[in-house]
Order: structure tokens, then sequence, then C-alpha cells
């Protein structure tokens, strides 16, 4: 993480130095507080978005995305959570909803007529080599269109390397899937 450097004065301080002093300390507490929260608890949250993003017309759409940076995998068993949810619009319009570890597709619900209704999606990807993964995978909705399923697939994605995770939509109208939240956390092997 390398040396503080404080701002120095003595007696007759400077206000502006004193201010960069308190931000320095904040930066670097949140920082050592973060690798503790990952190291101690066994848990490191690496994303929260609650922005909702929806599909646009005709079309597959990205909704939400994250970028998983290279080596957070970085030892067999090392394991990352994904959990995904949203929203079918209510109408007669076909709708596909797809979750994907780099090229790996972990869900499809393939092109069904969902009329309305809410949808989770969680994953579990657990590293068993430098590009070998096993994900386990599963869909709950409130519309029994969609099948309350689980599906297992063994990724090969390179892990050395930055790796996105997104979920899609393909449907008809703009909004027809909304996406409204993608939680992602890393578990170290214990």
């Amino acid at each position: 993480m390398g040396d503080i450097r404080l701002p120095q004065f003595g007696d007759e301080y400077d206000r502006s130095k004193m201010g960069s002093m308190v931000d320095t300390l904040e930066n670097a507490l949140a920082r050592i507080s973060s690798v503790f929260a990952f190291t101690k608890k066994g848990a490191y949250q690496l994303t929260s978005n609650t922005t909702p993003v929806g599909n646009v017309t005709v079309g597959v759409d990205t909704l939400m995305t994250y970028s998983l940076q290279p080596n957070v995998l970085a030892k067999d068993g090392y394991n990352i959570s994904i959990k995904a949810w949203g929203t079918f619009a209510a109408n007669a319009n076909s709708k596909q909803l797809k979750l994907l570890f780099g090229a790996a597709v972990l869900y499809d619900t393939t092109a069904l007529v969902v009329n309305n209704g809410t949808w989770v999606i969680e994953s579990s990807v657990v590293r068993t080599g430098t590009a070998t993964q096993q994900a386990v995978t599963f869909i709950i909705s409130s519309n029994t269109t969609v099948v309350n399923s689980v599906t297992y697939i063994v990724p090969t994605e390179t892990l050395s390397g930055t790796i996105v995770i997104k979920c899609t939509g393909e449907a008809v109208a703009t909004n027809d899937i909304v996406q409204k939240g993608l939680l992602i956390k890393v578990f170290p092997q214990e």
C-alpha cells in the first residue's frame, strides 16, 4: 500500500494543510478498512448497482454490466456471487433475458412471451484453474411462464484478463425488460 505521507506543520498550522492531512488519513483508512473487510469477513462486495436500466426497442441490449478485474479470482476455490433482478413489462411481447460471464452464458430464458412479473437470477462462479471455472445459476420469477430452474456450466474464461459480467435483454418495445439491480461479491478460499 505504500507509505502515508502527511503534510508537516508546526505550532502555527495552515488550515489547508490540516484539511489535506485529514483527507489523506480518511483515504488511507478507507483502503485499510476494505482490505480488513475482505480478509476478516471472508467476502468483499465488488459492486452494488440499483440504477434501473431497460432494453431499448428491438434487439439485444446490455442492461447492467460489471468488469471483473484481472486476478480477482486469484486461487482455485475463490468464487464470486452474482445476483441480478428486475421486471418484465405487462404486455404480450417476446422477451429474452441472459446472464453472461465473459463469453459464457450462465443463464438464458430463451424467447418467451412473459406478461408482467419480477425475476431474480443468482449465480456462483468458482475458479478451478487459470482458465476454468464451474458455475451454477438459478432463476426465480413471479411469472410462471419463466420456469424456475437451475443450470450448471463450465466456463473457460482466462482469469488473468478483465471479464465482463452482464445481463442482456432482447425484446420488442422499450422497457419490456428492466434490470433493477446487480450485486457481485467475491469470496476467497478459506
